[in-house]
């Protein structure tokens, strides 16, 4: 290459990197006979004579490395600084078919593998002499078959073109070919298989000058099948012309090969001497093909039975991939395959499966749930697509909506699927991702969710996790009688995005996503963050005439471009939520819990991540039969605490909670004792101490959410049944709430019975 370049003369002109670099080898003792040639405006090419330490002793070495090995660079002057050059040896007959880390790159020059990971990252810790020295020590391992050190496993064969790739699973192909030894008593053999090109017309593969191609195997049939295999290939290529076929070859199970292969512009003829070697009957596999009727490009798998386990493999089979076109020629009334073409070496790509996905994203889980999301907004978008690059690949998404330009800001789409529907285009982009793996049941319904759920049987899913963000989902779900999947999980985001929350069900759903949602909400008595937020839906609610403190909804829907949150804070809490998602398919979690993740970005280091767990609700039926009271068992738990200490004495105070008038639900949280209350055997009387202020103090951390839900006593000595004057009690507090239409209500306790009485 060089003959046809101009040598530069003055080295110290380029630029003030590349003359710090060529002083450097000038300084390295090792180094003789540099002369620079110019290949581009960028780049260059520097030839040198490298001295080895070779073995006192010739004959342990086992390939032919000289003393003094020539050697060339390439160099972009540019990078020189921060990018290492490429080394090459400068020997026609350096023994590249015989090596590890090398690649024959044309007919005169062999690339040098001088670093398994990035050679530019070690490049930049180091210097000129290092870098040199490196060199060097490669040709001394050579030299002594060192390249390879005990105990490691197999080095594959280099394969840096950019022609093309063909895909396939690894795992797949060594089975098939180790089915085939068990069954043949290790004999070699060879299969046909169905192939198709990812993209352009066939016509245009082989042309190794334009845009590179992908190929992948649909197929594998066994060559007693290959009648089939045709039959189904015509059928294929009246819909695609791109089908075509392809041939799977391997040796004896015996036979292990240590050498690597000159594979650089193999002809057909080549090919066939390559695989006679590596005991693969190609000749045969392609006289079988030559009366019929089939496509004249060929894809061959060749695989090379190596004597330990592959790097970046299970197995200690090594494939090598080719494509190339067969002529067919009649010469005395007889076809035959014509052998005077060329043949290109081609990548194998591993086809992304679910195994390979959860591999990846050290995903220990063996299960692979049907999980149902109901919104495929900006948030549920997000995590779907979380989960199913985990390898999460049994998803069925649930959404009306279509994707506007405004969406684009926040959501995981892209501009291609503007006007088309959220869910169908999040299922065909998963489709397209797990391509290859026949296993994936990805799945859309373009249709509202409580439609949907009213016409299918939602417990064939395993989760269901609702991003809706609607109020008319929570409350179908929380409604819900039927039964639903084990793990139910409603994720949103509040207050501007600074809050994500999570509310999960517990296994036996007597802790639902509404009961759930008004411990959050009492949980702002312990918690400022929570607090903020229903402070502020508070403030909103007073701007606008007419609403109801009930009106409030866990989380907002990002489907309007007034909503003012950014991708970044929506992506923050859908990676957290993921996680959490996982950690509860993975573990079987029974309680109900909730999550909150912080977030605000103008200050970073207060933001983080929280569950709680919770207890369960105690329903109690009420006197009247159209509400249920559902106490929280801490709080009851604190009443029989108390009920205990006073005994003989009656105790009580008032419930805290909050009344939830659609579904006739009084939910106690908490419970307050006036300090100034009188106490008796059979008499208590509610004192008012500190009472206001309380009250002041809770309605101002929840919003006016967790307020006052009644009166409550304990009869220690007796039944739960009301007394005389208890049923005056419960009319005075009826006359004094009838401004505010909620009910009037006290629960009676004792050590073993709850009774609650209610007047609407």
């Amino acid at each position: 290459m060089e003959n046809n370049l101009k040598e530069i003369t003055n080295s110290y002109n380029i630029n003030d990197d590349f003359t710090m670099f060529y002083k450097g080898l000038l300084e390295c003792k090792n180094v003789k006979n540099i002369t620079i040639y110019k290949l581009n405006i960028n780049s260059v090419i520097i030839r040198l004579e490298l001295k080895i330490n070779l073995p006192s002793r010739r004959s342990l070495m086992e390939f032919d490395i000289k003393e003094f090995e020539p050697i060339k660079l390439l160099c972009s002057t540019n990078e020189i600084k921060y990018k290492a050059p490429l080394v090459f040896s400068d020997r026609n007959d350096f023994p590249v078919e015989k090596l590890p880390h090398t690649l024959a790159m044309g007919l005169n020059y062999s690339y040098i593998c001088l670093h398994r990971g990035n050679i530019d990252d070690w490049y930049i810790d180091h210097s000129v002499e290092d870098f040199v020295n490196r060199i060097r020590f490669w040709f001394s391992d050579a030299a002594c078959n060192n390249l390879i050190k005990p105990g490691d496993d197999f080095e594959p064969m280099i394969n840096y073109t950019e022609t093309g790739n063909i895909v396939y699973s690894y795992n797949k192909l060594t089975k098939f070919i180790e089915e085939y030894w068990s069954n043949n008593n290790e004999k070699n053999g060879f299969a046909y298989a169905m192939c198709c090109f990812n993209n352009k017309e066939e016509s245009e593969h082989l042309n190794i000058n334009e845009e590179s191609f992908s190929v992948q195997i649909l197929e594998v049939f066994e060559k007693e099948n290959l009648t089939s295999l045709l039959q189904k290939l015509n059928r294929e290529r009246i819909k695609n012309k791109n089908v075509f076929l392809g041939i799977v070859g391997w040796g004896r199970k015996n036979s292990k090969y240590n050498e690597y292969f000159k594979l650089i512009n193999i002809t057909l003829e080549e090919l066939y001497e390559f695989n006679k070697k590596i005991g693969i009957d190609l000749n045969r596999a392609l006289n079988i093909l030559k009366d019929k009727k089939i496509p004249n490009i060929i894809a061959l798998i060749s695989a090379i039975n190596r004597p330990s386990k592959v790097i970046g493999f299970e197995k200690n089979i090594e494939f090598i991939n080719f494509l190339f076109k067969i002529k067919k020629v009649n010469e005395f009334n007889v076809n035959k395959i014509k052998e005077d073409g060329k043949a290109l070496v081609v990548k194998h790509l591993e086809p992304l499966t679910r195994n390979l996905a959860a591999n990846i994203s050290t995903l220990s889980c063996k299960k692979n749930p049907k999980i149902l999301f109901v919104g495929a907004g900006a948030l549920g978008s997000k995590i779907i697509f979380h989960l199913a690059r985990n390898g999460y690949t049994d998803i069925s998404v649930v959404d009306n909506d279509i994707l506007v330009p405004h969406n684009l800001v926040r959501h995981a789409l892209f501009a291609d699927s503007i006007s088309k529907n959220k869910a169908k285009e999040i299922i065909n982009k998963l489709n397209n991702i797990y391509i290859m793996d026949k296993n994936k049941n990805f799945k859309y319904y373009s249709e509202s969710f409580i439609n949907f759920a009213i016409n299918t049987d939602l417990s064939i899913y395993d989760v269901l996790i609702d991003c809706s963000a609607s109020k008319s989902v929570f409350s179908f779900i929380s409604e819900y009688s039927k039964k639903l999947p084990a793990l139910v999980i409603r994720a949103e985001l509040a207050n501007k995005g600074k809050l994500g929350l999570v509310l999960k069900e517990n296994i036996n759903r007597n802790l639902k996503i509404d009961d759930i949602q008004v411990s959050l909400f009492n949980y702002a008595l312990s918690n400022a963050e929570v607090a903020e937020w229903l402070k502020n839906y508070q403030k909103l609610k007073e701007n606008f005439e007419g609403a109801q403190f009930e009106d409030i909804t866990i989380g907002m829907g990002c489907n309007t471009n007034t909503m003012k949150i950014s991708d970044n804070i929506i992506s923050y809490h859908a990676a957290i939520f993921s996680s959490y998602i996982k950690k509860h398919i993975t573990n079987d979690i029974q309680n109900g819990e909730f999550l909150i993740s912080y977030f605000d970005e103008n200050n970073l280091s207060e933001n983080y991540c929280k569950i709680i767990s919770l207890q369960d609700f105690i329903s109690v039926n009420t006197s009247e039969n159209s509400w249920t009271t559902k106490i929280y068992r801490k709080a009851y738990e604190r009443i029989l605490n108390e009920l205990n200490n006073s005994k003989p004495n009656e105790t009580g105070g008032i419930l805290l909670g909050n009344i939830n008038k659609n579904n006739k639900i009084i939910y106690v949280t908490d419970i307050y004792i006036p300090k100034d209350s009188k106490y008796g055997p059979y008499l208590f009387t509610k004192g008012s101490y500190g009472t206001k202020e309380y009250l002041e103090h809770v309605l101002k951390s929840t919003g006016n959410i967790i307020n006052y839900v009644g009166d409550w006593h304990t009869h220690p000595e007796s039944s739960t049944d009301m007394s005389s004057k208890d049923k005056k009690s419960l009319l005075e507090l009826k006359e004094f709430l009838k401004e505010y239409s909620y009910p009037a209500h006290i629960m009676i306790f004792n050590e073993k019975d709850i009774s609650s009485y209610v007047i609407s």
